[in-house]
């Protein structure tokens, strides 16, 4: 997903959810070498923008993960409850937009 097309799905989605306002905010995570990362994000959304090969990404909106060839739909949304892991053995990058719902 561009960063673009992220900023302009992000304001729809804050106004489906009832909001007006949001402050977004561009991550880059450097995960090191099988590390699992929780983050809780209630009353946000973070957009996939571009993950290193061997990231695995799951939320209560869904799971990311180019690896494993039997999910029917990688999620570029996630949200709530996120669960981002390295599954390799080399440090591995992973950016997201976050959009903070005021």
């Amino acid at each position: 997903m561009t960063e673009e097309f992220a900023i302009r799905y992000a304001l729809r989605r804050i106004r489906e959810r009832g909001y007006s306002k949001c402050r977004i905010v561009h991550r880059q995570l450097q995960m090191l070498p099988e590390e699992e990362r929780k983050i809780e994000a209630f009353n946000e959304i973070w957009l996939l923008i571009e993950a290193d090969q061997g990231i695995h990404i799951r939320s209560d909106y869904g799971e990311y993960n180019e690896s494993n060839k039997g999910l029917s739909e990688n999620s570029q949304e996630h949200a709530d409850e996120i669960s981002i892991l390295n599954t390799t053995e080399n440090p591995k990058k992973v950016i997201f937009l976050q959009i903070i719902m005021q």
